[in-house]
């Protein structure tokens, strides 16, 4: 699973989820899907990793992703935080405040 450091407010249920549905099927690429987007942390099957490893840099695991479309599994979950992207401390203390 590659989870994202900036993007904190992921919420345990999520994990789980996503946990659950790589148990069900190890081989897949899961995406956390929620409100129309998909976000992250996305899991990767064993099988992608030699292809996480030789995708292009400046695409990363989005081009696996999208070379891969068929083996992807959306895992709808009701958590705001896999589309939220935190790149500072001013912006997650006005997440963590209602701020926004």
């Amino acid at each position: 699973m590659i989870i994202l450091v900036d993007h904190p407010l992921v919420i345990k249920e999520t994990y789980r989820q996503i946990f659950s549905a790589a148990e069900k099927d190890p081989d897949r690429i899961i995406l956390p899907h929620y409100n129309g987007r998909n976000g992250h942390p996305v899991y990767f099957g064993r099988k992608y990793f030699p292809a996480l490893q030789s995708a292009p840099v400046d695409l990363g695991a989005r081009y696996v992703v999208h070379h891969n479309r068929a083996e992807v599994l959306e895992v709808p979950v009701g958590d705001e935080g896999i589309l939220i992207d935190i790149d500072d401390p001013e912006t997650y203390r006005k997440f963590i405040t209602g701020e926004r």
